[in-house]
């Protein structure tokens, strides 16, 4: 399927354009929204009775190593295709894709841990956006 393709595969000669940048991109948002919902779940945040707050002994049972598991491979396959969209993203404004995502990833980490996380991600919101209104083949040209 395409979705997958996009996001997991075509590691080194993907590209991608702005507009389904843009759609792969809420895509993982709302993939991440639904695995948090799932967590949230799981842990019985959602329970009247609980007023949204849990007991260290319902934390432990709800969260086994099993689902700790689930929940770190879910993690890791939603960051690697963020990061995948974004260094197609960059091959089709003509950057090298995959050092210039690890540069970015590195620089976003560097200011929420030298400042603060409220900093990386204000950096992170300023890459994406600029991904998102950068035209294509901007910064190199490609045979045609």
């Amino acid at each position: 399927m395409k979705v997958f393709t996009t996001l997991w595969g075509d590691i080194q000669q993907g590209s991608l354009a702005r507009v389904p940048y843009f759609s792969y991109s809420i895509l993982l948002v709302a993939l991440g929204m639904a695995l948090g919902i799932v967590v949230a779940m799981s842990l019985g945040i959602d329970d009247p009775g609980s007023n949204g707050e849990l007991t260290q002994e319902q934390f432990e049972n709800a969260l086994s190593l099993p689902m700790l598991l689930l929940l770190i491979a879910a993690s890791v396959l939603l960051s690697f295709a963020g990061l995948n969209l974004t260094a197609k993203r960059l091959r089709h404004m003509g950057l090298p894709g995959w050092p210039t995502t690890i540069a970015l990833a590195l620089l976003v980490a560097a200011i929420s841990y030298g400042w603060s996380a409220q900093a990386g991600n204000g950096f992170q919101f300023l890459v994406w956006l600029t991904l998102l209104f950068t035209p294509g083949e901007l910064f190199g040209s490609r045979n045609r």
